[in-house]
């Protein structure tokens, strides 16, 4: 079995070079750099909730397979699979340790035991901000590039 070690990266690893089609006409065994995640992370997290849980690996097929189909369907199919995935997104956050201290960090609220600047209301807006502000940043400096204008 796979154990988990450390943290799980935050964002899909991106090959030099992506290869314009897969190795294999279906997934195989070997590592294929046209995948967008590789079979060790899948194990990382479905092996130990699924090797002794048949039932859970045969309902998450299933619902791979409905985000596949949906996603092959067209545009209207692709807009309702990202949907389902951010729901799944959200179902899952509340088994994380992040909502576990988010929920802490709630409680210490409730109880009036905290600044203003460390209640959760406010952590989050900062962050959202400064998050924002970055973006924001970035698109002034792309379109203020060379390359973006007019010749």
């Amino acid at each position: 079995m796979v154990k988990a070690k450390g943290k799980r990266p935050t964002s899909i690893k991106k090959a030099t070079q992506a290869p314009a089609a897969p190795l294999h006409p279906e997934p195989t065994e070997c590592h294929d750099p046209y995948s967008l995640d590789d079979d060790e992370i899948w194990l990382l997290w479905m092996e130990p909730m699924l090797c002794d849980n048949p039932d859970a690996a045969e309902s998450l097929a299933h619902l791979l397979f409905t985000l596949k189909r949906a996603i092959e369907s067209g545009p209207e199919g692709t807009a309702r699979a990202l949907f389902t995935i951010e729901d799944g997104i959200r179902i899952a956050y509340k088994y994380t340790k992040t909502h576990k201290a988010a929920l802490r960090l709630y409680h210490l609220y409730l109880a009036g035991e905290l600044k203003v600047e460390d209640q959760p209301l406010q952590l989050i807006n900062a962050a959202i901000s400064r998050r924002r502000a970055k973006t924001e940043k970035a698109k002034r400096t792309a379109q203020d590039s060379p390359k973006n204008e007019s010749r």
